[in-house]
């Protein structure tokens, strides 16, 4: 009867740990961004923004929220609207590599990191004394990307730093658009930077 019971109760106990395996490995299964997207810091879009995925980017699922999933990426941990993601992926894909440099039709491009992208409007003229044009411009630390020096930023374009600001420091550019209304509706995004050569 003991051996009974005991037979039992590990045939219990090897069923809950198969089920916490299998739970567990649903939880960190990989998820594929559809389209560039946010990353929230909370279950929300009134959270602020950590970090962007790129489309086709994998990143690993580690929880959910009612319509929003969390995920680890770029460093960060977030969350992401669900209908902005499906599932699958590999986590090997170039998508999660970032590459030292790279060579491409305008010369070899120097990986600088991922950088915070913010937008500015209205100035006349800027610190190098050019007037600023939309889709050619930024503000730079020019401590770490000189002036003048074209800078490819990823899901955006080539630039160049003709301008700099007192809260322009370390990884972050400003990148100048046509007006006010646009550079709110674009807020704060993420994206990897390559100094062009």
């Amino acid at each position: 009867m003991f051996q009974k019971l005991k037979k039992c109760i590990m045939v219990a106990v090897t069923g809950i740990v198969l089920t916490a395996s299998v739970t567990a490995g649903a939880l960190a299964a990989n998820v594929t961004a559809t389209t560039s997207v946010n990353v929230r810091a909370g279950a929300g879009n009134g959270y602020k923004v950590v970090t962007v995925l790129k489309k086709g980017q994998v990143v690993a699922k580690t929880g959910s929220s009612g319509n929003w999933t969390k995920v680890t990426a770029n460093g960060k941990t977030g969350y992401v609207y669900n209908k902005y993601l499906t599932s699958g992926g590999s986590t090997t894909t170039n998508a999660s590599k970032k590459p030292s440099a790279s060579t491409s039709s305008t010369g070899s491009k120097t990986y600088m990191g991922n950088y915070k992208l913010t937008f500015y409007a209205g100035d006349s003229t800027t610190a190098s004394g050019r007037t600023p044009r939309v889709n050619h411009t930024i503000a730079a630390d020019t401590s770490i990307l000189p002036m003048y020096s074209k800078v490819y930023i990823e899901g955006w374009g080539t630039y160049t730093v003709e301008d700099r600001g007192g809260a322009i420091k370390g990884k972050r550019i400003d990148i100048f658009v046509a007006n006010n209304k646009i550079a709110n509706q674009y807020g704060i995004k993420y994206a990897d930077v390559y100094l062009v050569k």
